[in-house]
């Protein structure tokens, strides 16, 4: 495959990956505007514990099953099948799981809660099916995919809620209905991918499959790729479900409004480094260390750079964002905003070291540290959450930010390049070689 084609490739899932975003920031918009922040408030909570079943439902086999392709489409089709056959498993147990949670935790709307285990499964088979259309170079299609679990939410929100007079339930009942019949047609939109993966026919000519990998590999090979998958959206949805939870619905509405600012603005540089530079981050681990540390060092720079211009302009303008997109029954989220912006130069920095730490043997130590950082989270929003409130949550996501950052700077200093991690970050003149 040509550059060229790559590089075109790489813009469009990039440029989808931004739309997606933009959708889920417009349904939290258009649910915020039907929704009593209350109602809001409990609905964004569950929809935080459903992305985090969510995330356990693939176990990070769909990753591991992307490296498998590096090495052949024979050996990538073979893993293909069983990784097929296991995320069907994993997202099964992860149903019963979210089941049990919310028959322990909720008291009240239970019956309607679990309506959203279609979208457990959905995220399990839309994960490698987006697999499928990389390994093929579909970027194309993979980039419509990347689109459509948000653009189809958003419809089917949208319809239901403009046909509310002709329905005899409530926006919140909607609301659940909306994301399961999203997810159902997502499982359509998907099935026929899926079902050439898992019958091992993804490309054309190919030879009868003989050799199949059992589950015991392809859990040994996702682990990695599932604990990090995992303890990020822990992370990032721990503490929307503790405000919720310990200190009311009508608070954890507005942290769940300036969180979505927040994540919203987190994807740009996700998709610098995971989407157009990880790749090359892998091999210039391989073959090129000088220019890794270079472009880590650069990558410091510019990063912490556009992360204070995306904090100062959060700070400028979240007023009139707020107000303009949620109204003012939600105001309140402008405070929590301002707590939470400072994390962004973090944030964008974090990425720059993340995509080191991906590369070679880092992976376990990246894996360590945010394993740790995760717990501490979990203990401490508990405790956080009942005594300083929404607030207090928001300052504990900013130091744990702080903190995410100076472990992995550690990391890369004592594991990989030394001091030198430290230095140059503005040095922007001249050429890499």
């Amino acid at each position: 495959m040509s550059f060229l084609r790559f590089f075109k490739g790489a813009s469009s899932v990039s440029f989808a990956s931004l739309l997606s975003v933009a959708l889920i920031f417009a349904t939290q918009v258009v649910l915020s505007r039907f929704l009593e922040p209350q109602e809001f408030g409990d609905f964004i909570s569950c929809v935080a514990i459903l992305t985090i079943f969510s995330t356990f439902s693939t176990l990070g086999s769909d990753l591991s099953l992307l490296k498998k392709f590096g090495i052949s489409n024979k050996v990538g089709r073979e893993y293909g099948v069983s990784v097929a056959k296991y995320t069907l498993m994993t997202s099964g147990i992860s149903c019963l799981l979210m089941s049990i949670f919310f028959y322990f935790t909720s008291s009240s709307n239970l019956q309607y809660k679990l309506m959203l285990l279609p979208c457990i499964i959905a995220f399990a088979i839309w994960s490698v099916v987006n697999v499928v259309y990389q390994v093929q170079h579909r970027y194309s299609v993979l980039a419509v995919y990347q689109v459509l679990p948000a653009l189809l939410r958003l419809s089917v929100i949208t319809l239901i809620f403009y046909s509310y007079d002709y329905l005899d339930f409530g926006y919140v009942i909607a609301s659940y209905w909306a994301y399961n019949i999203a997810a159902l047609i997502l499982i359509l939109f998907c099935a026929k991918s899926f079902y050439n993966l898992i019958s091992g026919s993804i490309f054309d000519n190919e030879e009868i499959i003989s050799h199949y990998v059992n589950f015991r590999t392809v859990f040994i090979d996702s682990l990695p790729y599932s604990i990090a998958a995992v303890s990020f959206a822990i992370y990032a949805q721990n503490g929307l479900y503790s405000v919720n939870k310990y200190v009311g619905s009508h608070e954890s509405a507005a942290y769940g409004i300036a969180l979505s600012f927040i994540f919203a603005i987190y994807v740009v540089p996700g998709v610098i480094y995971q989407k157009i530079i990880l790749p090359k981050f892998h091999q210039w681990s391989n073959y090129n260390k000088p220019v890794l540390l270079k472009m880590l060092q650069l990558g410091n720079g510019a990063m912490l750079l556009l992360g204070v211009f995306f904090c100062l302009a959060t700070l400028l303008f979240s007023n009139v964002f707020v107000d303009l997109f949620f109204g003012d029954k939600y105001l309140e989220a402008i405070h929590i905003l301002h707590i939470l912006a400072f994390a962004l130069p973090f944030r964008f920095m974090i990425s720059n070291l993340g995509a080191l730490l991906s590369t070679g043997q880092n992976v376990k130590y990246k894996i360590f540290a945010m394993t740790l950082i995760v717990v501490a989270c979990i203990i401490l929003n508990i405790y956080v959450a009942q005594f300083f409130g929404a607030k207090g949550v928001a300052y504990l996501f900013v130091i744990s930010e702080i903190a995410m950052f100076l472990a992995f700077m550690f990391i890369a200093q004592l594991k990989i390049y030394g001091v030198a991690v430290w230095l140059g970050w503005f040095k922007f003149r001249g050429q890499i070689k």
